[in-house]
Formats: structure tokens, sequence, C-alpha cells
């Protein structure tokens, strides 16, 4: 296994309490990608929010505990919807995984972090997402390359506390350009082929959104191909 990276956003549905395992239905919930900011347990925040989940994730472990809270408001939370669940805030609230309060300080004391602090920290945001400049970690955008971050002052406000999961690993069966399953010397076992999530070696220290699916789709159609070949041969 060459690499594995951990992915921002479990839920932790019972903090301060520890947890290994999401709530039921909610593996991953990504405010960040609707507009939220990100703040660790000192209530500072320590990421550009509109990187991939896998680049805030290794920033997430590096802070205390390995906990993070996204901090958002209503205008965040009007744009929750079901599925994807990894939208559902609503859901969340209901549930009591996201708390909320009608004021930043408050917002603070649902989860134990230093008022005062998140109130520096979100006016700070603020500022800087008025005047257009993230001059802290340079967030220009709600997600990639889309969107355009606004303040954050829509009472009620939100907070989720949030970890690192494992959704996978990178990595796998070892196959070649063709398909073919290769044995521990790199040569092909006659018959034998695989494509798709089983197979290692192709995203290397990192992974982007929807590239598991092409992987799949092209070595998938070349599997198919080369078995159907394979097989007329035999």
């Amino acid at each position: 296994m060459g690499y594995v990276k951990g992915t921002f956003g479990m839920p932790l549905s019972n903090y301060p309490e520890p947890s290994l395992t999401a709530p039921e239905g909610m593996f991953l919930l990504m405010a960040i990608y609707r507009g939220a900011m990100a703040v660790n347990r000192d209530a500072k925040r320590f990421v550009n929010e509109s990187l991939s989940y896998k680049e805030i994730g290794g920033a997430c472990l590096a802070q205390p505990g390995g906990v993070a809270f996204q901090i958002f408001d209503e205008s965040v939370m009007e744009q929750a919807q079901p599925i994807p669940s990894n939208m559902n805030f609503r859901e969340a609230l209901t549930r009591g995984i996201v708390h909320s309060a009608p004021t930043i300080a408050g917002l603070a004391a649902t989860v134990g972090l230093d008022g005062a602090a998140l109130e520096a920290a979100v006016a700070r945001y603020n500022a800087m997402m008025e005047a257009g400049k993230d001059s802290d970690f340079g967030r220009t955008t709600i997600a990639g390359s889309v969107g355009k971050p606004l303040p954050l002052n829509r009472a009620p406000y939100y907070v989720l506390p949030c970890a690192v999961a494992v959704t996978g690993t990178f990595c796998g069966i070892r196959v070649d350009a063709d398909s073919h399953v290769l044995d521990p010397y790199g040569q092909p076992l006659p018959g034998l082929f695989a494509a798709g999530e089983v197979t290692g070696g192709f995203h290397g220290a990192s992974y982007m959104s929807g590239s598991a699916l092409a992987k799949a789709a092209i070595f998938g159609r070349i599997a198919g191909i080369m078995a159907a070949e394979s097989a007329v041969a035999s």
C-alpha cells in the first residue's frame, strides 16, 4: 500500500466523546463546500476551505486532537439537501449532530470552544470575504474553482464537529495496461482481469473526486474486451 489519505468531514455525533464511526447514513458532511469556514479546538482557522477534502483532511489531522469545526450561518443551511447525503445539514441538525445558536458566542458554548476567540475568528473571516481577499489562506472560491465565498452573518449560526475518515485506500491488485492481473513478479495471470476500485497504482499520492469513475469505466471496458478475446482464443 503506497498511500493512504484521510477525508475531511466525518461528523462527530457525540462530541466531545470520541467516535470511530460516523452516524448512520452520514459518513461525511461538507458544509465547507457550501460556504462554511473551518476552525480547530482553539477556534482558529487553519486551512483554505475550498481545497480538496483530502488536503483539508491532512491539515485537520495536524490540529489539536485531529478535530475541526465547520462554522456556518443560515445562508449555508438554506442550501442543505437530502441528496447527496453529505449536504444533508438539516437532518444532521435534527439528529443533534449539528448544533445551533443565535449568536457566535452562544454557538461556541455548544461545543466547548472559547466564545471570544470564535467571535474574533468569524469577524476576521467575514471582513476578508467582504474585501474579496483571504490574506490568511487564500480562499477565493467555495469549492475548487467554483463559487464566491460570502460572510457568515445571517443568524442563526451552526457548528458541526468533525474529524477525518479513511473512505478508501489507494492500494489494490496490480494490473497492466490491458487490465491483466499481475502476479508478484509482474507477469500476467492467464484469463484473469480486474478493473475499478479493486485495482491499485492509479491515483498516486492523492485522489480527485470522480477520477475513480473514469478509471472504472475505461479499464472496465478494456477488461471486458480483453476477457472476451481471451475466451475466444481459448
